[in-house]
C-alpha cells in the first residue's frame, strides 16, 4: 500500500503562492529534512515520467535537474559583495544569467536583484522571463577569502517559459485502435490534492497537499540527483 505525506515547508519566494496552484505536479528541492525549507520549486508540464518538462521554477535554477520546456536551458553566475561576506558566502550584487537554446548560448544579460528580462527571439512563440530576487555569491573570488570551504550559495530567481506552440499539440494524445492507452489522461500525483488553492497566509509556508503531486517521493528524487 502506497503511503502519501503531506509537507509543509518555507518557500523561497512568495511568488510561489501566484505561481503554484493545486493540482499542479511540482519537483521540489529541500534543505535539511524532507519539506523544512525548500530551496527551489519547479513546475512540471507532461503526462509520462519520460516526457516532464519544467515551465516554471521558484528559487535556486541550478539545482533543478530536470529539462527545460522548449529545449531551453540557463546558467547563472553571481557576483559576489566582497564587503558583505560571512563564511564561504556574500550577499550577490548581480547575476550573469545565460538563455541557452538547442545547446546554444542566444542571450546573456546581468541582473540587480529585483530586475528581469524576457528572450523570445524564436519563432516558435515561445519566450523565457528570468527575475534575479536575490542571492548569494561565493567569497573565494575575494581577496583574502581564496580556499575557503564551506556551505553552498543559494539564490532564488523566478522563470517562467511560455512553451512553444509544438509542446501543448505534441502533449494531446489521443486513443487509437492499437494503442487505447495513448489516450489524454491527467497528470498523476503521488500526494492527495485539495481543493483550496494555496495562499500566503502561512507567512510564507507552502503545505505540500495544497498544491499536490510534491509527494515525499518526488522530493527524495530530486534530492538524491543533487
Amino acid at each position: 500500500m502506497q503511503h502519501n505525506s503531506a509537507l509543509t515547508g518555507t518557500v523561497p519566494d512568495a511568488a510561489a503562492f501566484a505561481i503554484f496552484k493545486a493540482g499542479d505536479t511540482v519537483v521540489a528541492t529541500s534543505i535539511g529534512g524532507a519539506g523544512e525549507t525548500w530551496i527551489t520549486l519547479a513546475k512540471l508540464f507532461g503526462s509520462r515520467p519520460n516526457e516532464e518538462l519544467v515551465t516554471d521554477i521558484v528559487g535556486d535554477i541550478s539545482t533543478n535537474q530536470v529539462p527545460l520546456i522548449g529545449n531551453y536551458a540557463l546558467d547563472a553566475t553571481t557576483l559576489p559583495n566582497c564587503s558583505a561576506c560571512t563564511g564561504t558566502t556574500c550577499t550577490a550584487t548581480s547575476a550573469n544569467v545565460i538563455v541557452k537554446s538547442e545547446g546554444k548560448a542566444v542571450f546573456a544579460k546581468e541582473l540587480k536583484p529585483g530586475e528581469s528580462f524576457t528572450y523570445n527571439a524564436r519563432n516558435d512563440g515561445s519566450s523565457v522571463t528570468v527575475t534575479f530576487v536575490k542571492g548569494q555569491a561565493l567569497s573565494t573570488t575575494c581577496p583574502g577569502k581564496e580556499g575557503m570551504t564551506g556551505p553552498q550559495a543559494i539564490s532564488v530567481y523566478v522563470v517562467r517559459i511560455v512553451p512553444p506552440i509544438s509542446a501543448a499539440q505534441t502533449n494531446l494524445r489521443t486513443a487509437t485502435t492499437t494503442r487505447p492507452d495513448e489516450a489524454l489522461t491527467p497528470v498523476p500525483t503521488t500526494a492527495p490534492t485539495t481543493s483550496a488553492a494555496p495562499t500566503p497566509t502561512k507567512a510564507g509556508m507552502l503545505p505540500l497537499a495544497a498544491i499536490g503531486a510534491i509527494g515525499l517521493a518526488g522530493l527524495m528524487l530530486v534530492m538524491k540527483r543533487r
